[in-house]
C-alpha cells in the first residue's frame, strides 16, 4: 500500500513540473515558428494545463538521461 502512496506523490511532483515547464519548453515553437501570437500561444498553453490537471486522464511522459566523461588524460 506504501508504493501507491508513494506513485501518487510522484504524479503530483509530475503534474506540477509539467505545468511548470509547459510554456519554457513550447512558447519559441508556437510564437517564432509556427506565427503564433502571444495571446493564441497562452490560449493554447492553458488547454495543454487543463488536461495535464484533468484527473481522467492518465498521461505518462518520457525522459532521456545523457550523460558524459571527460576523457582520461
Amino acid at each position: 500500500m506504501a508504493a501507491g502512496r508513494q506513485l501518487k506523490a510522484l504524479g503530483r511532483y509530475e503534474r506540477g513540473h509539467m505545468n511548470q515547464s509547459v510554456e519554457a519548453h513550447s512558447v519559441a515553437l508556437y510564437t517564432r515558428v509556427l506565427n503564433y501570437s502571444t495571446d493564441e500561444a497562452n490560449i493554447i498553453f492553458a488547454r495543454v494545463h487543463n488536461e495535464f490537471n484533468d484527473r481522467n486522464l492518465h498521461l505518462y511522459t518520457v525522459y532521456r538521461f545523457i550523460y558524459g566523461r571527460k576523457p582520461d588524460a
